[in-house]
């Protein structure tokens, strides 16, 4: 057992869980009875969901807080107040909204799982959308980047969603994944299945890795046939079904035990979620 310290790749979740996560936390506020045994209930009947177009694995902790759709929610309206803040200073700058960014969203930890971006990318990097190349295109100084630090601590309505995006960012998540306690039998004895699912295809696997030998002199074509029998593999041995599993269960004690933590920051941050939606609702008219 090992205790996980490499940042995992966000993603995006369903609707229909985010509103049973709101569920769950609403019953904390307003139970009576033992909370703590109600809140250990809740949680153990989540799961964690699994999205395969777009190749993302969501587990509950992020549910209670904010899931992949609402936090990027929050942050494009983070950067369209900071753009209308900038702006009364003179300074252009143009909004980023991240909240369909493929190359952040796809869990890649596994390798290729999702039919989808098998077919269009094989095993390429995920690009990055035309939002996020315009932004860095930008050419901002120090002393704009100065008035927009300025902005994200005395504009209100900046403040507001940097705040919650900070928090979230850095402890929310971070605090996570730094106590995800790693079983790494489990992990190699779900993997196997996959690799031997891979060998009787003909396909090697080098290492500890999810990467075929031989990829990186592949052509696109022959790449992404690779990748499709990949996912072909990982659907019939229901690899990716385990892992999420898996991954829950490595955070669930620690979940259990801050649920009331989770609860207190999404009751400040459902709030800000609403006012980010009309922000975004004014702005794109």
């Amino acid at each position: 057992m090992k205790t996980l310290s490499s940042n995992r790749n966000r993603s995006a979740v369903r609707r229909a869980v985010a509103l049973l996560a709101v569920a769950f936390l609403t019953a904390g506020v307003a139970g009576c009875g033992n909370a703590d045994d109600e809140q250990t209930d809740s949680l153990a009947g989540m799961t964690s969901t699994i999205d395969y177009e777009d190749g993302s694995i969501e587990t509950p902790g992020r549910q209670l807080t904010l899931t992949w759709d609402e936090e990027t929610t929050i942050g494009y309206a983070n950067s369209i107040a900071s753009s209308k803040c900038a702006d009364k200073q003179g300074i252009e700058y143009s909004p980023y909204d991240r909240r369909n960014e493929i190359s952040e969203k796809a869990y890649t930890d596994i390798g290729v799982w999702s039919p989808t971006l098998a077919a269009k990318y094989g095993y390429d990097s995920l690009p990055d959308t035309e939002a996020k190349d315009n932004v860095t295109s930008e050419q901002l100084s120090e002393d704009d980047i100065a008035v927009l630090r300025d902005c994200a601590t005395s504009d209100p309505s900046v403040k507001q969603f940097s705040e919650v995006e900070n928090e979230f960012a850095n402890e929310i998540q971070p605090t996570l994944v730094d106590n995800t306690v790693v079983n790494d039998e489990a992990r190699e004895e779900i993997r196997q299945t996959w690799v031997d699912c891979m060998d009787s295809k003909g396909i090697k696997i080098d290492g500890e890795g999810f990467i075929p030998s031989g990829v990186s002199t592949m052509d696109e074509e022959e790449a992404i046939k690779t990748a499709l029998k990949d996912v072909d593999c990982k659907e019939s041995t229901k690899f990716v079904d385990a892992w999420a599993a898996n991954l829950w269960e490595e955070q669930k004690q620690y979940v259990t035990k801050h649920a009331s933590e989770y609860q207190e920051f999404r009751s400040r941050a459902v709030p800000v979620l609403e006012d980010a939606r009309q922000v975004i609702k004014s702005y794109e008219g």
